[in-house]
């Protein structure tokens, strides 16, 4: 998973842009997958990310993460073409998509949530 991010090959909609990002974990999940240096992530390591953004008095919710990962988030990307999963592996990729990575950043300022 060294190669560089590539480009979602279909446009989303402003109306499934803020669709995406109304529920607040996908949102936060949408944080870590648009910050990835590379084109990839493990769900452990995604789920690790996403219970840090959630932490609260030093608590984390890793093992909810993952299942909310699993059974909600992932499914959901992967139907609007953001991501391929391969449960057997663990992988994850994510297609870029500039115009949902724009809102994306807004958010995550405004949320002060730019840096976990």
């Amino acid at each position: 998973m060294s190669e560089e991010n590539t480009v979602c090959p279909v446009t989303l909609s402003l109306e499934t842009i803020f669709e995406l990002m109304s529920e607040r974990r996908r949102r936060y999940t949408l944080y870590v997958l648009t910050q990835l240096d590379e084109e990839g992530i493990y769900l452990d390591t995604l789920a690790t990310q996403l219970a840090q953004l959630e932490a609260t008095d030093d608590e984390t919710y890793e093992d909810s993460a993952k299942t909310y990962l699993q059974e909600q988030c992932l499914p959901t990307l992967v139907d609007v073409n953001l991501v391929d999963y391969d449960p057997r592996t663990e992988a994850i990729h994510y297609w870029q998509n500039p115009s949902l990575e724009e809102w994306v950043e807004h958010a995550a300022f405004k949320e002060d949530k730019t840096e976990w």
